[in-house]
């Protein structure tokens, strides 16, 4: 039999005030205040929902305890709340005390209210927009639909669910027991591969949920740097990969993706000017590149837009199977589809950041990009290091604001030497990890990015020490 609003709401107010951990449970699920809809005749107010928002309030204050008909009573007198409305509270504790509900069945009544929601969102959104298109005002439907799409889709997530809690008095029954399972097993907990072991070996990897931003100047290098990864973390981590070009078209891509696993020039590829035996060579390449596992170009110059990403990730997911890792090259063409078209260019790309980063969150899946650096703070902070007052890289020299920072996981800069074909990388954002500055050898007739091994890496160091 299906549950009406109210009933709804009871039982789920039931769970709280009678189960320890219900609160907890819906807080985790991310239920709020606005998921309680029943109003009060008469009014605009849902005094369930004020239920709720009290029992969150006691358990923060008292260390996780329920609400009792006593402490009820007390919290309204405290607040001043009139006499009528208090009756009101009190008799709705009466009401849910005599429901039923099962702490088993509380997941499913949350997952219900929050639909519930999603559909109010509908119903508001259709209203909304008949009004803009009886108008002819089309660029506000647009914007209002993706306004409630976004919060929509946001409902469908738990974004807490991932959550775990551990106490480290105890960690004799279960910390050895972990790292050991770890040690036996290492490629189970290890993420994504750069391809650069002086990241890799302090990273463990890029893991799923994370977004990994790289820091080049203008023409230093980002969309080499992201296709070595991505190309890496096809062919020898086995992912699928889901690659958004924002700059460059698709035959572009394609060519510098062909030069980079073949090794043939990439001008000579351009220039439709190979051999016989270097076609030969870029055919054997692809066959390579068969290992069971995808790597997808999307050219997105049109729509440079986390809602084009998150469209295409549902198209493939129903078809190939969800990627496992992707590349947004870059997010300094990037912006969404709800930004206002006044913004400001580094408001455009902090909206952009906060869409990849629910990206990543919302499917678990490792997003890499890539941001410039501001040509000023570049001068600014060679200025400094010669002064002997800071590194070559820190985090205000990237490119618009500073959400991208907040969000990414680790930020890393690049630091290009084209005369001598080398690129240096420097830690500007390391949330668990931290790497000492080094080198990679980069071939910009092939896009490729080489490491260099320990002797070379070494004497290099020597050099940079003494300049």
């Amino acid at each position: 039999m299906k549950i009406n609003q109210r009933e709804l709401e009871f039982k789920i107010l039931k769970c709280i005030l009678t189960y320890d951990n219900a609160l907890y449970m819906a807080t985790e699920k991310m239920l709020d205040e606005h998921h309680f809809m029943s109003k009060e005749p008469g009014t605009d107010v849902a005094i369930t929902g004020k239920l709720f928002m009290l029992c969150k309030e006691y358990a923060e204050q008292s260390g996780g305890y329920k609400i009792t008909e006593t402490v009820l009573e007390s919290i309204l007198l405290q607040k001043g709340t009139p006499t009528a409305w208090a009756a009101k509270f009190l008799n709705l504790f009466y009401q849910i005390n005599d429901e039923e509900a099962s702490l088993d069945e509380l997941p499913h009544f949350i997952k219900l209210a929050k639909n519930r929601y999603v559909v109010k969102l509908q119903s508001e959104m259709i209203e909304q927009v008949a009004d803009f298109v009886n108008d002819d005002r089309v660029e506000e439907s647009v914007a209002t639909i993706t306004d409630y799409v976004s919060v929509m889709v946001d409902e469908q997530d738990d974004f807490q669910k991932d959550k775990v809690e551990f106490n480290m008095a105890d960690a004799e029954s279960f910390f050895f027991e972990e790292y050991d399972n770890r040690a036996a097993n290492m490629d189970l907990f290890r993420g994504i591969n750069c391809g650069l072991k002086q990241i890799d070996d302090k990273t463990f990897g890029f893991m799923p949920s994370q977004l990994v931003v790289f820091l080049a100047p203008s023409s230093g290098g980002k969309s080499v740097q992201l296709l070595n990864i991505a190309d890496h973390a096809h062919r020898v981590c086995k992912k699928n990969v889901l690659y958004f070009s924002f700059e460059m078209s698709s035959w572009l891509c394609k060519l510098r993706h062909a030069s980079l696993i073949s090794e043939v020039e990439y001008s000579r590829l351009k220039g439709i000017t190979i051999t016989p035996q270097e076609r030969d060579k870029v055919m054997a390449s692809f066959k390579e590149l068969q290992n069971g596992k995808y790597f997808e170009y999307m050219e997105a110059i049109e729509d440079p837009t986390p809602e084009f990403i998150e469209q295409k990730i549902r198209e493939i997911s129903a078809t190939k199977g969800r990627p496992e890792f992707i590349v947004a090259d870059y997010i300094g063409n990037m912006t969404t589809r709800a930004t206002s078209k006044n913004a400001k260019h580094w408001e455009k790309n902090g909206d952009a950041a906060e869409g990849l980063f629910k990206i990543a969150k919302r499917y678990g899946i490792t997003v890499l990009t890539a941001q410039q650096i501001n040509r000023d703070s570049i001068k600014e902070n060679r200025k400094r290091k010669e002064d002997g007052k800071s590194g070559a890289y820190y985090q205000d020299a990237a490119s618009g604001d500073q959400r991208l920072m907040h969000l990414a996981t680790y930020v890393i800069g690049m630091e290009p030497n084209k005369e001598e074909e080398l690129c240096w990388y420097h830690p500007v954002k390391m949330r668990d990890a931290y790497f000492t500055p080094f080198a990679a050898k980069w071939n910009a007739e092939m896009n490729k990015v080489t490491e260099l091994n320990d002797f070379q890496q070494a004497a290099l160091n020597v050099i940079k020490t003494a300049d």
